[in-house]
């Protein structure tokens, strides 16, 4: 990467064009497309221009999306290795968490009759706890990561008066590579025998889609 270029040259559009097509399909190997594009910069200030406009992309991605880190043997300066390094992100299941509650809750697509919010969501803990007189299960087998419910607004006749429901609600997280547990498939078919919601999901945008076919489902089952 020669520093001869002429100072403050305009990043090049067919650059820009690259990263942004790459980077408008949230993947791990659009992440490593822009990563490529970065270490092809031809100057000091063609790499900052890069990274701004990746940072810039990557602002809206999901958070469901890893971004692994690079190899540092890709970039001529380990500042830009650093650089680049910085904006590694490793999907972590507990990290999900706290975006999967605000952003399934506030959907507008999730919404009530009135506006209000149909769906609540709160973290469910499970596992084994060390004791003084040994190990304590929390939680029940195949439990969902999130547990809550859902207000589903209904009539019978076109003619009647709107009645609500609020249909059991656990939502089990995985990541991209996770596996369905059998104790988890078992509690799924468990909920549905019993009229409630287990939803297993990889992502918000797909478990926001679930809770609508599902509401719909429901609202048809009442009729």
């Amino acid at each position: 990467m020669a520093e001869t270029c002429a100072a403050g040259h305009a990043l090049s559009p067919l650059v820009r064009a690259a990263i942004t097509f790459a980077l408008a399909d949230p993947s791990p190997e659009s992440w490593d497309l822009a990563c490529v594009k970065l270490a092809e910069a031809c100057c000091e200030h063609d790499f900052l221009q890069r990274l701004k406009l990746v940072k810039s992309k990557l602002r809206g991605w999901p958070v469901e999306v890893a971004r692994p880190a690079p190899d540092a043997a890709l970039y001529r300066k380990p500042s830009h290795a650093a650089s680049v390094a910085a904006l590694a992100y490793a999907v972590r299941e507990t990290n999900l968490y706290p975006a999967y509650i605000e952003q399934v809750c506030a959907s507008p697509l999730l919404r009530r009759r009135d506006g209000g919010q149909a769906v609540h969501l709160a973290r469910a803990f499970t596992g084994r706890l060390d004791g003084g007189a040994g190990q304590y299960r929390i939680g029940e087998a195949g439990q969902g990561d999130l547990t809550g419910g859902m207000v589903v607004d209904y009539y019978t006749r076109p003619s009647d008066p709107w009645k609500r429901i609020e249909v059991r609600l656990e939502v089990e997280v995985k990541t991209a590579k996770g596996r369905i547990r059998e104790d988890q498939a078992l509690r799924q078919a468990a909920f549905a025998e019993r009229g409630g919601l287990y939803v297993l999901t990889r992502s918000i945008a797909d478990c926001i889609s679930q809770l609508v076919a599902a509401r719909e489902r429901i609202r048809t089952d009442l009729l």
